[in-house]
């Protein structure tokens, strides 16, 4: 599958998506995909007894929605409510409330919730 294949990053939009392998926290080899325009990843998958990148494929593919709907940080409320703020830095997303005090923070976004519990 090319990146052309994958849906773009949901974060930044960016179409530079890729297969990425890394050794996580607890030191086993996994499979994502991950974005090249923010760094973000996708659900990383434990090769076992098969390949794991057509597992972190499907996960990139079935996700819920398409894009997160940033709006400039002017608009942004300055309270304690929890935020997912765009570092212009870092090109990455990054979470916690707005006080108006970071000129590298350009867009907000809702925190998005987590996954549905089973």
């Amino acid at each position: 599958m090319t990146a052309l294949d994958l849906k773009p990053c949901p974060f930044c939009g960016s179409k530079r998506v890729r297969i990425v392998e890394f050794v996580d926290g607890d030191g086993d080899r996994v499979f994502a995909v991950g974005c090249e325009g923010c760094g973000c990843n996708g659900t990383p998958h434990i090769p076992l007894m098969d390949d794991a990148r057509p597992a972190a494929i499907a996960s990139w593919q079935t996700r819920t929605g398409t894009s997160i709907p940033w709006l400039p940080i002017d608009l942004a409320p300055q309270s304690s409510r929890r935020l997912m703020l765009w570092d212009s830095v870092s090109k990455r997303p990054v979470f916690g409330s707005w006080r108006g005090d970071n000129p590298a923070i350009t867009h907000y976004a809702a925190e998005p919730a987590g996954p549905d519990a089973a």
